[in-house]
């Protein structure tokens, strides 16, 4: 750490009294730690001091503030740090405890859901709203309103639309967690009218499924395997870079997502036809250990998101009409595939609420909540027929795509097969 690290016998609060009434002295600032109690640091500040806890986990470091000391006695701090280290120790990311609100300011806020987040995106999300809306990182984020927002948004909205739509859901973010931790009571963001989206279509139809299929001879194996079952399963690709090889059960054919790696925390079952079946497979290899990854990179650990963002850009560089900016219209995330299942399953006679089943949504339509009202089990045998509908149409494509010599398949033969393989069983 590049603050100088302060150590003292034991985690007491007399302990830690002495130790910042010196530091206070002295005009200091940095971490106290002690031997009775590692990875847990009280970083002492000009004005306030917070509880850190540094953890390990997949073989990266996250750091989390888990509160204010005095406000969060030692003993609360222990108890929070050593629940987060039970988390680790069983693969689960470790949390910030609920706390009630002690005035924090919108940039402790923001520090606080990025440290939370502890991620690349987390960080590049708090800047935005650090340079939006700096005037405002000072002030009490429990008392601001729309009144303080609105006058920062009009004057950036006739120039910069997109920027200010992104800034105002990273800010929304941003109070939505502080609403869960219990440290503000409101989110200042809703009401306020976002700039519309481009009506450019930022997804991959069954031709970009078919012109990328083309190029995968430029990726290596484990890229393409990776981009196949996303595009097979419709899942989330930060699932799927969390999946274990033991989340894989090949006698039932079924990869099974636990709880607290899904984004509902529901838990996923995701069938695996014959096609999909042979990806995963070959994915796994011989590798036995349960802890490893489902879908390995190059080195043999866990995809991250550097190696995600390069894929991503292929993506659309090989789509029918290729794009080479991140912010052309149309500019579609790895996330899209799942908008791809959907949309062109649909089209193809697939129907809607058994997609909506199968992609594990949070939020499904109303239609699909009344659908589900009546029916209160997983489906599974129908998401087991669609997932092999869906993956017989992808595997048409890919082989003609493969073969290099064969024109794209025409959507009649398409919707050909998921009429026998969906529906002709329920006649």
């Amino acid at each position: 750490m590049s603050d100088p690290v302060f150590r003292i016998g034991q985690m007491t609060d007399d302990a830690l009294r002495s130790q910042v009434g010196r530091m206070a002295e002295k005009i200091q600032t940095g971490l106290v730690t002690a031997a009775n109690m590692p990875g847990l640091y009280l970083r002492v500040g000009r004005r306030s001091h917070s509880w850190q806890g540094r953890y390990y986990l997949d073989g990266r470091e996250k750091r989390l503030r888990l509160g204010y000391w005095p406000l969060m006695s030692v003993e609360k701090a222990i108890d929070a740090h050593t629940a987060n280290r039970e988390r680790v120790q069983q693969g689960i990311a470790p949390i910030t405890p609920r706390q009630a609100p002690y005035g924090h300011s919108l940039g402790d806020l923001v520090d606080e859901w990025q440290a939370n987040n502890g991620t690349a995106t987390a960080r590049h999300r708090a800047n935005i709203v650090r340079r939006t809306f700096q005037p405002l990182l000072g002030h009490d984020a429990r008392f601001i309103s729309r009144d303080h927002i609105k006058p920062i948004a009009n004057l950036i909205r006739q120039e910069k639309g997109p920027t200010l739509r992104n800034a105002l859901d990273n800010l929304s973010a941003v109070f939505n967690y502080g609403k869960q931790v219990e440290l503000v009571d409101h989110n200042p963001t809703a009401g306020i009218k976002r700039p519309a989206r481009s009506l450019d279509p930022n997804w991959f139809t069954l031709v970009d499924l078919f012109t990328l299929f083309r190029a995968f001879d430029q990726l290596a194996e484990w890229e393409q395997r990776f981009l196949l079952f996303l595009v097979l399963t419709g899942c989330r690709s930060g699932e799927t870079m969390a999946a274990n090889v033991g989340h894989f059960d090949p006698s039932a054919d079924m990869v099974t997502l636990p709880p607290p790696l899904t984004k509902n925390g529901a838990g996923l079952m995701i069938p695996l036809p014959p096609f999909t079946l042979k990806v995963v497979t070959d994915a796994v290899g011989d590798r036995t250990d349960g802890n490893a990854p489902l879908f390995a990179s190059r080195t043999g650990g866990r995809i991250d998101q550097h190696q995600k963002r390069g894929l991503i850009t292929f993506c659309n560089a090989n789509r029918a009409t290729p794009l080479h900016r991140g912010t052309s219209p149309g500019w579609a995330r790895i996330h899209a595939f799942r908008k791809s299942m959907v949309t062109e399953g649909c089209a193809l006679g697939l129907p809607r609420d058994v997609l909506d089943r199968m992609l594990n949504h949070v939020a499904i339509s109303t239609t699909s909540q009344v659908l589900a009202a009546y029916s209160l089990s997983e489906r599974l045998e129908e998401r087991v027929a669609a997932a092999n509908a869906w993956a017989s149409v992808i595997e048409c494509i890919y082989k003609h795509a493969v073969e290099k010599t064969l024109p794209m398949p025409r959507r009649p033969e398409l919707k050909n097969i998921v009429n026998q393989l969906y529906w002709k069983g329920k006649t």
